[in-house]
């Protein structure tokens, strides 16, 4: 009896001490330790979002300069059209000593064959010569070079892409890519089905949706200012000539008073007042004229829409009413057309082809880049032509659901899952199936899916844009593209004199934000461990302008030149070399040894 007392009082003790608050404190539940293993993922997932954002690009574009056309790397070769605020002309990129341009080679990733949009400061009044408008006073001159930088800002598969611009005393030059396509009225000569002008409305209405929201109005759609990319069948189409655009809140004195109405524009068009809805008019109308190869008012007045298109579905008939509203508040925005049912179903119907293996990995590794191998990526991606940029937008437009322009998080990682589950990932084998972990790797890991997103976004704008989602491409495919290269260097080069300066690699890669990572590093690295660990899921640390100097300046002369800077890209590393004695005989024939290695073409195989 005794014992068994003494049995049941050890039982309680020990319920007791299993229960005690001591023991609580020293084994934490299951469920405490999930959550700080949560809490853990999320803080070092805030560290990479973060680091990724103080390491943006300083510069994504070329400055405008002032240098004359002969100086710019370009000759003219034919005039493709000619209007009211200048003229067009195709130019070739001129061959040097490290490239040569052949305009008739379908084969490399970047075009030779350029547009140049040429508008004079001056121009012809009867008999007399006087300045353009926009070039009369500082301040229109002002709200122009605004407006030009603004329209190289714009980044969309359905804008036309700009890369650079320059002026001399007689004109501005607007260096852009060069469609082959035609525009619409070329390849659309009938009537045009239901589905197809869809297809086609919506790329428009996303470029526009894209201007509107960074306060850009066209003012001029019409058939002739929307080109088909290449002559192709599924060619993307692209809003061109944006010489009447301005921003929208622009004072009306400094705001373009030489507007071009014709058929197409809205009915309050006016340079005194400016408004997104007006661009949306002439939408209705395009989309009218597309189906019914006529326009929606005989009678030449504008008024409300309310009547039937013959052929066509309610869906489409309520897109063309709600757009062709004389009141312009009553009109769709370019946001909420995009949400019209109308262009939901003709997405659906006309979904681009699933993702292919190779951009899904090129996506996913574009991290492990540095951050000079991403400025370069990113620099030579607004250069991309030909087969390769058709694929890759549509690509593009395959993740883009919402039709924004951009690549949000979730949609990224969407279209990363779709692909895991498509036909040609499960098939994958060899090197291709290791490709496929990297990839779900990724998809498992929020953190380094985080890295993925913020290694992209170079602007840090939380979302990725067309040329961040190019770059990732064009990283790879600038292994076996000296002309790729050379755009990249070119931008680097901002004086245009040959070598990259140290002051050049801080104005293109240097923030206030990076030099406090730089500092705070070299501090003490033990004391930064998150940081640095986040750091290498981004590409490593980031390097000064001395350190890339160092490393990219094989000859010790304090610039980089082509050689130095492809070698780099390479990853070849130079032999050091060993001092020797002067002698009267090498100095003799350095300067030929020299000029004979300037001439020499340097390709990706010679490295």
């Amino acid at each position: 009896m005794a014992m068994a007392s003494t049995a049941r009082r050890g039982q309680s003790l020990l319920l007791r001490q299993s229960v005690s608050p001591e023991k609580k404190t020293t084994m934490p539940s299951l469920r405490d330790t999930l959550a700080k293993l949560q809490q853990d993922e999320v803080r070092h997932r805030q560290v990479i979002e973060d680091m990724g954002k103080r390491m943006r690009l300083q510069k994504r574009q070329t400055d405008h300069v002032a240098k004359s056309f002969a100086e710019s790397g370009y000759v003219f070769i034919r005039t493709i059209g000619q209007g009211r605020f200048g003229m067009v002309k195709a130019a070739k990129k001129k061959t040097n000593q490290y490239v040569t341009w052949n305009q008739f080679d379908s084969k490399d990733f970047a075009s030779a064959v350029v547009a140049v949009r040429i508008v004079p400061r001056h121009r012809l009044l009867g008999a007399k010569v006087v300045v353009d408008e926009m070039f009369s006073t500082k301040e229109k001159y002002k709200a122009l070079m605004l407006q030009v930088e603004a329209l190289r800002g714009l980044d969309h598969p359905n804008i036309c892409r700009e890369y650079e611009t320059f002026e001399d005393r007689q004109n501005l030059y607007i260096v852009m890519e060069h469609y082959t396509g035609g525009d619409l009225l070329d390849r659309e000569s009938g009537k045009v089905p239901e589905q197809r002008v869809a297809w086609c409305i919506d790329q428009v209405v996303s470029a526009l949706a894209h201007a509107h929201e960074r306060g850009i109005v066209h003012q001029d759609i019409r058939p002739e200012n929307i080109l088909y990319a290449s002559p192709d069948s599924d060619s993307r189409l692209v809003v061109t000539d944006w010489n009447c655009s301005c921003f929208i809140d622009t004072p009306a004195e400094d705001a373009r008073r030489n507007l071009v109405i014709s058929e197409y524009s809205a009915p309050e068009l006016n340079p005194d007042r400016r408004t997104d809805r007006a661009d949306m008019w002439s939408v209705g109308m395009l989309t009218y004229a597309m189906l019914r190869l006529e326009l929606p008012f005989a009678s030449g007045r504008p008024q409300d829409f309310n009547g039937r298109v013959t052929g066509a579905s309610s869906e489409c008939e309520d897109f063309i009413r709600s757009l062709l509203r004389v009141n312009a508040s009553e009109r769709l925005s370019a946001d909420e057309a995009l949400r019209h049912p109308w262009l939901q179903m003709a997405r659906t119907a006309t979904r681009p082809p699933p993702l292919c293996s190779q951009i899904a990995v090129n996506i996913v590794t574009f991290r492990g880049q540095n951050m000079l191998k991403k400025a370069m990526a990113t620099f030579a991606a607004v250069h991309l032509s030909g087969q390769k940029l058709h694929e890759l937008t549509q690509a593009f437009m395959r993740i883009d659901r919402n039709r924004d322009g951009c690549i949000d998080s979730k949609e990224l990682e969407e279209a990363l899952r779709a692909h895991l589950e498509s036909p040609e990932a499960k098939c994958c084998t060899g090197a291709d199936a290791s490709n496929m972990e990297v990839v779900q790797d990724v998809l498992e890991d929020s953190a380094k899916l985080a890295a993925v997103l913020s290694a992209l976004d170079t602007d840090t704008s939380g979302r990725i844009g067309y040329t961040e989602f190019l770059a990732a491409a064009t990283a790879a495919l600038m292994q076996d593209s000296v002309h790729l290269c050379w755009e990249a260097f070119r931008a680097f080069d901002l004086d245009g004199n040959g070598v990259i300066q140290k002051s050049e690699l801080v104005n293109v890669l240097h923030t206030p934000e990076l030099e406090e990572i730089v500092k705070r590093i070299r501090c003490s690295q033990a004391s930064n461990e998150e940081v640095l660990k986040a750091l290498e899921m981004l590409g490593g640390p980031p390097e000064s302008a001395d350190e890339i100097l160092r490393r990219l300046d094989a000859n010790g002369d304090s610039v980089i030149n082509f050689e130095e800077f492809m070698q780099a890209l390479f990853g070849k590393q130079l032999e050091e070399k060993k001092l020797v004695p002067p002698d009267a005989r090498s100095y003799a024939a350095a300067p030929i040894k020299r000029r004979q290695e300037r001439e020499t073409t340097v390709t990706p195989r010679t490295l």
